[in-house]
């Protein structure tokens, strides 16, 4: 071990001889004169005479007792001794002459022998006793006011950080000197620090540090005249700002400094400088320019006779590779590799095995391409080249993607993140972003996929880069087609089809006009879509690229397909296939056979689709995303439905909605409007399965799906809270057979990815030993036979449902796969019977669940005629002049009487609803057996997923209130005269109050405040009714949907959500003036329950609301008769609300009469009404006048149902 300065000096210091002379006595001059015969040795590189010389003069000196000369020699031959490399002998002698030096006081030689110490202590790698040595001789600099020795103490600090990569340290050094440099006014020192401290910033991975520094630099250079170091600053600059991203400035630069190589006729300078403007002008995507930018330095290299020419060879190369001329960069790499390797260029080298391996990827070559890469790895890792590296493993992950290697590929691009981060390289990160979200998007990951294409732009529009610019908007377009947002989707491609075209990228002009084809057969634009395709191919074929050929054969595929093209359709399929097959893509391969087994089946080729769909599985297990898997299952249940084998059908049913459900949780933080569109066309296979549930009597599970996709539709609707089931984590549960099956395919599917995960490895390794060639060749036999063992898995499994006995069947189709409605039912009073719709494109599937059995049903009306039925009944409601009762029949006759008989057998006394779709807009209560109304027979509520799980909750005995309402006109809503009267005869404000029923208060107008209904909420009441106008808007934000408050404030859904309006302990919130039937354009009904489920979300157990703008008086009237009946008779509130609707239908008493009474004011979410006689008039819909109505004496008083059916009941019904 070395010992330290410390140390050696104390250890001179004890050992210092002082034995008598043994030459005789010499003068001091013969001593001088030795010393500068040494001297003049050392000077003329002599070390063998300087080394004699000064032994000579030490033995001397130390025999004359001369400690002054002494001293001097032993420094000087321990200079000798470190030259020859003998350190530890020198360090010996310099803690000798410093112990002497320190002896006699002599600071001068003390500083200059502790340097020299330092000085070699740094070269056996003991930093810290340099150090130690420097500082020593620094604080006697300092001591000494020796600005000038500070400075090279300092320096000599500065070279030690630099080694020990301790960059802080060092910018800290260079800091102080700058600092003395001021001091001495030394303009060009401090010109060349500034340039060292600025390069140390872009050295640290910070070169934002190095802007000011180099800047300052260049301001002193230009002081002094000194043109080259000009020149030499603005290319620091140029090279910092490229790895800023800054390119346009980065050019700028480099044009600046041309000016002067040229001025200077420094021919070597200016053809770096067009080799760095290429490389800027390669970044921007401007080809053309960058390559004439190469050609011009490599002939100035060639005329000067600088055989060095591997940055053009190479640069020429990439562009020809951008411009799809693989010919041409192929030679021009090959000629790289072999001159960098002939001029033992080793980062030359690294780089052409880089490109090389490039042309090799997007030939498909996989193989080829990653021993290139392995090669570049090993030279770069050798180099310490961090940027290098990060390249490599960018490409390696590149080809790993394509071989569809994702977790390996992952692995390599997130390492290239990380290194691209710690080097503050932005272009490098962007990059980076581009390839994991490209990944993340590939495995049906979009909601990360767009987060990491909207970081990737977000920094290539700030750093100028156009190719990558062009490819982050395809990306994103990819993701936005894969959600169903066609437009923004094109949006993005031809903004990127633009820039390819502008810098002549002909390759991915071609795999633009693919995708924008793709596009335009989404939005149903075939003969456009067939236009850009054609010229993909084109384009593809003449460059040479086969994925490129592959994706344009599989778009003209699809388009053949939509056109009923079957044939055309399958060829090309076939053929992209194969070139994916060939090319080792095993992920896009095994999705062209997905498409051929759509194809074959709308050929009706129902054994040649399920033989396609399977393939495709075998090759996507253990390694395929859920979007492709989940495909791949909703195809094999279309096949397995039309060859009867029902229970493989809906075995594959329930894969591909898991599949997904599994998508949906990795969009959790999207836009809403965007997960609602990727749930737009998937929708159908969730109503799919639940149909072929039905229809096998497996009602519980049919049911589970129901559920799921009632929930999906109120999320797609109503933004959740964090609390409560969240649809997107639902699974469809399996049975105990499904179950089994799964497992196995699960296993076999995990031992796949095992082996591709262990093969990935090997297969990296170019440097393999043969034990590793022998495994690799076992795995890949082992991969084979795994596939061949998932394809009879498949096989057997489709077999196995289709051979199950009749008896197995029953018994597994008895099985409570889910928890179903029955377990909420049972033990509840009144005989509840919940009654839930699905409506299908052809038929419509009625499924009736009571407490003890379930029973499914059918009714022959296909959607289209079901939504013609609803529209006319609900005009008829809308309208008191006219008459529902006939539309009522109509679709009680769909809606009700098929059930009839199963409701009388079940003994049902209370009716839930969960409908679906248009069903929303109108009042079951309201239907019609040609006798009477539905409400006459049962009392009725409407089922959410808010609510579900409340029911069997402990219950108020009595009911306190708190009432809020708005009678006058207020921000252009009509003024609610009754609304006054309403709350008077709903809250009775003391016990000596003559009018209202339950206890509480009330607050009217000016009272009514978001602060006042928050105090009251606090205080838990449990009935809240509110008598105001709610303007509900479909579509657009929570804040676009609100409640007038009395004070002309609005409570929106946001504040309701999340704001202090917290409903725990709240039986009933009434909203009996509200409008939530605000119709929009493609309404589906599933708007209408926006503001009460937003209430159930905060813990209301039920919540009381209307499905049109509402009368004033009879609503007061029906309020009032509501809560006596529930109040003084304890009925449930779903029989307390039936009650008070028959009071309506059978009123005769005062102000009645034989005219249907002109409503006053409705509760409208419009503006106000004139009162001049029009019939209260729905949002969206025509006034209805006296000369239109039926007979008036059909329907006396507030019998018509437009008075009495609108109310309805959500959630808790007891």
């Amino acid at each position: 071990m070395w010992l330290s300065s410390k140390l050696l000096v104390w250890l001179a210091a004890l050992f210092l001889p002082v034995a008598a002379p043994a030459f005789g006595q010499v003068t001091p001059q013969e001593l001088d004169l030795l010393n500068a015969q040494g001297a003049k040795a050392y000077e003329a590189s002599d070390r063998d005479t300087a080394m004699a010389a000064w032994s000579k003069g030490l033995e001397l000196a130390r025999a004359q007792g001369d400690e002054e000369r002494l001293g001097m020699f032993l420094s000087n031959v321990a200079i000798v001794l470190d030259d020859q490399g003998r350190y530890q002998e020198a360090l010996e002698l310099y803690g000798q002459s410093v112990a002497i030096a320190r002896k006699r006081g002599e600071r001068k030689e003390l500083a200059d022998r502790l340097l020299n110490t330092g000085v070699t202590l740094r070269k056996i790698g003991d930093h810290v006793g340099a150090l130690d040595a420097y500082a020593q001789a620094l604080l006697l600099r300092q001591e000494d006011r020796d600005v000038r020795g500070e400075i090279s103490v300092l320096k000599r600090m500065v070279r030690i950080h630099s080694e020990a990569s301790r960059y802080e340290a060092e910018i800290e050094a260079l800091g102080r000197i700058l600092a003395l440099l001021e001091v001495l006014g030394d303009t060009r020192g401090l010109m060349e620090t500034k340039q060292a401290l600025g390069r140390v910033w872009r050295k640290s991975g910070k070169p934002e540090g190095s802007l000011e520094p180099f800047e300052q630099a260049l301001t002193l250079s230009r002081e002094l005249k000194d043109r080259r170091m000009e020149s030499a600053l603005l290319t620091e600059l140029g090279v910092v700002n490229k790895s800023l991203g800054r390119f346009e400035r980065s050019l700028q630069y480099y044009a600046m400094a041309l000016v002067i190589d040229r001025e200077l006729e420094d021919k070597s300078g200016e053809s770096s400088l067009l080799t760095n403007s290429g490389n800027v002008l390669f970044e921007l995507g401007r080809y053309s320019e960058a390559l004439e930018h190469y050609q011009r330095s490599f002939a100035i290299r060639q005329t000067i006779g600088i055989k060095d020419n591997i940055r053009n060879l190479g640069g020429m190369g990439n562009v020809h590779w951008s411009l799809g001329q693989y010919a041409k960069a192929q030679e021009r790499q090959e000629q790289t590799l072999a001159l960098a390797r002939e001029l033992k260029d080793r980062s030359g080298e690294g780089n052409a095995l880089i490109n090389l391996g490039n042309i090799a990827n997007y030939r498909s070559d996989h193989d080829t391409a990653l021993g290139f890469y392995t090669q570049a790895l090993a030279v770069k890792r050798e180099l310490g080249d961090k940027h290098g590296v990060a390249t490599v493993f960018m490409n390696i992950g590149s080809v790993r993607r394509r071989m569809g290697d994702h977790a390996e590929a992952q692995r390599c691009f997130e390492q290239t993140l990380a290194i691209s981060r710690a080097l503050a390289d932005r272009n490098g990160e962007a990059v980076s972003l581009l390839s994991i979200a490209d990944l993340l998007h590939e495995t049906g990951n979009y909601g990360m996929a767009l987060e990491n294409y909207a970081g990737a732009l977000a920094i290539l529009r700030e750093t100028g880069g156009k190719s990558q610019e062009a490819s982050s908007r395809m990306g994103l377009g990819n993701v936005y087609s894969a959600l169903g947002q066609y437009e923004k989707q094109i949006e993005q491609i031809e903004i990127a089809l633009t820039i390819f075209r502008e810098i002549g990228d002909v390759r991915l002009e071609a795999n633009c006009l693919t995708t924008l084809g793709w596009a335009l057969i989404d939005l149903g634009k075939p003969d456009q879509a067939v236009q850009n395709i054609e010229q993909a191919l084109t384009l593809s074929r003449h460059i040479g690229v086969p994925d490129e050929e592959a994706r344009a054969l599989s778009h003209m595929g699809r388009v053949h397909r939509s056109q009923g093209r079957y044939e055309p359709a399958l060829h090309c399929h076939e053929q992209a296939y194969e070139i994916w097959l060939s090319a080792g893509s095993g992920h896009l391969a095994s999705g062209e056979r997905a498409n051929i087994g759509w194809t074959r089946l709308r050929m009706g080729d129902a054994l040649g689709a399920g033989e396609a769909f399977r393939s495709a599985l075998v090759m996507l297990a253990g390694q395929g995303g859920p979007n492709s898997q989940g495909r791949c299952h909703n195809g094999l249940a279309q096949v397995e439905e039309r060859l009867g084998n029902k229970g493989a059908a809906i075995f594959h049913g329930k894969q591909a909605v898991n599949a997904i459900q599994a998508m949906r949780r990795d969009i959790l933080n999207l836009d809403q409007t965007l997960q609602s569109s990727f749930m737009g066309g998937k929708e159908v296979v969730y109503r799919r399965l639940a149909d072929l549930l039905m229809a096998e009597g497996r009602l519980s599970e049919a049911e589970q799906v129901l559920r799921m996709l009632k929930q999906e539709e109120y999320f797609d609707y109503t933004r959740r809270d964090q609390g409560g089931e969240d649809p997107r984590q639902t699974q469809a549960d399996y049975n105990s057979f499904e179950k089994a099956w799964v497992e196995r395919h699960e296993q076999a599917a995990a031992a796949l990815a095992r082996l591709g995960a262990e093969l990935g490895v090997l297969e990296n390794n170019r440097a393999r030993s043969p034990e590793e060639n022998a495994r690799l060749a076992e795995l890949r036999d082992k991969l084979q036979a795994g596939q061949a063992d998932v394809a009879a898995l498949l096989a057997d499994c489709a077999q196995a449902f289709a051979g199950l006995q009749r008896e197995q069947a029953e018994r597994i189709k008895a099985e409570r796969v889910t928890d179903d409605a029955r377990s909420e039912l049972e033990g509840l009073p009144g005989k509840p019977v919940l009654v839930s719709y699905l409506v299908l494109k052809d038929g419509l599937r009625i499924l009736v669940t009571g407490a003890d059995r379930q029973v499914a049903r059918t009714s022959a009306v296909s959607s289209a005629e079901l939504n013609t039925k609803i529209g006319r009944f609900r005009q008829a409601l809308l309208n008191p002049r006219q008459d529902p009762r006939p539309g009522g029949k109509e679709l009680y006759d769909l809606l009700v009487a098929p059930i009839r008989d199963d409701l009388d057998a079940m003994g049902a006394g209370q009716l839930t609803f969960s409908l679906d779709g248009s069903l929303r807009y109108i009042p079951m209560a309201a239907l019609h057996d040609g006798t009477r109304w539905l409400v006459e027979r049962y009392p009725l509520s409407v089922f959410t997923p808010a609510g579900r799980g409340g029911l069997k909750q402990p219950l108020e005995a009595k009911w306190r209130a708190a009432g809020f309402g708005t009678s006058q006109a207020i921000g252009g809503f009509a003024a609610l005269p009754a609304v006054a009267e309403e709350l008077r005869g709903v809250v009775k404000a003391s016990p000596q109050a003559r009018e209202g029923v339950l206890p509480g208060k009330s607050r009217l107008d000016q009272a009514f405040t978001a602060q006042a209904l928050t105090a009251a909420l606090k205080r838990r009441y449990p009935v809240v009714h509110i008598a105001s106008h709610f303007s509900f808007t479909p579509g657009g934000t929570e804040r676009d949907s609100f409640l007038l408050l009395g004070d002309g404030g609005h409570l929106t859904l946001a504040d309701l959500r999340q704001g202090d309006f917290d409903l725990t302990g709240v039986d009933l919130l009434t909203l009996s003036a509200c409008e939530t039937a605000v119709q929009a354009q493609n309404a589906d009904g599933r708007e209408l329950d926006g503001l009460g489920i937003t209430a159930q979300r905060r813990g209301a157990r039920g919540v009381l609301a209307s499905l049109w703008p509402v009368a004033d008086q009879s609503t007061a009237r029906l309020m009032r008769d509501f809560y006596r009946l529930r109040q003084e008779q304890g009925l449930s509130k779903a029989e307390a609300l039936r009650r008070a609707q028959l009071n309506l239908i059978g009123r005769s008493g005062a102000g009645a009469t034989a005219q249907v009474p002109a409503p006053t004011t409705a509760r409208t979410a419009g503006q106000a009404r004139d009162g001049r006689g029009q019939a209260i008039q729905a949002k969206g819909q025509s006034p209805s006048r006296a000369g239109d109505a039926a007979p008036a004496g059909d329907f006396p008083g507030y019998s018509h149902p437009f008075y009495w059916a609108p109310f309805i009941l959500m959630g808790n019904w007891r």
